[in-house]
């Protein structure tokens, strides 16, 4: 919202939501003490207005911040344990592959034998590239949520102190 302010000397506009997301009273003070003095005393009333339209968006704004930062973290919770049960399946292939190296050590190589468990050894370990990459894809997932959750949780922080913010512009604008 763009308000003209006209005075003795020119005009000026000000961009009210840029100028209170500064969250600087002493500014506001400022520009209300211009508006006072200008030719355009009912821009106070714009002011008061969009200040109060705000503050009553406030209950909405944080519910739907609320709502979105709990289903993050529902499905941060769900990628942990999913990342829990994939590195529960490594750990059980590795721990085949350990037993089979052991056997496979146990004998002397180039044996029958010895070619067999080298064999088996292979294969357990190609068993293994598919769970590695979606354990790193699902690492990568819980990165992004976590981001979007912060970021979100962030907004929400924001809006608790520009509601706090809000509120003292309107016993300076009163």
């Amino acid at each position: 919202m763009d308000l003209e302010i006209k005075y003795e000397n020119g005009s000026m506009i000000v961009h009210i939501e840029e100028l209170l997301n500064c969250r600087n009273i002493s500014k506001v003070k400022k520009l209300l003490k211009v508006i006072r003095c200008s030719y355009t005393p009912e821009c106070e009333q714009q002011i008061k207005e969009f200040v109060q339209e705000q503050t009553e968006r406030f209950e909405q704004v944080q519910k739907e911040h609320s709502i979105y930062i709990e289903s993050c973290m529902q499905k941060v919770r769900y990628a942990e344990r999913q990342i829990i049960q994939t590195k529960h399946i490594i750990s059980q292939i590795q721990s085949d592959v350990s037993k089979l190296q052991f056997i496979r050590d146990s004998h002397r190589k180039n044996t029958k034998v010895w070619k067999n468990c080298n064999a088996d050894v292979k294969k357990q370990r190609k068993f293994l590239k598919e769970p590695r990459e979606r354990l790193k894809d699902q690492n990568k997932e819980l990165k992004e949520l976590k981001t979007l959750m912060k970021s979100r949780q962030h907004a929400f922080d924001s809006n608790i102190r520009n509601n706090e913010f809000y509120k003292k512009v309107l016993q300076i604008i009163t």
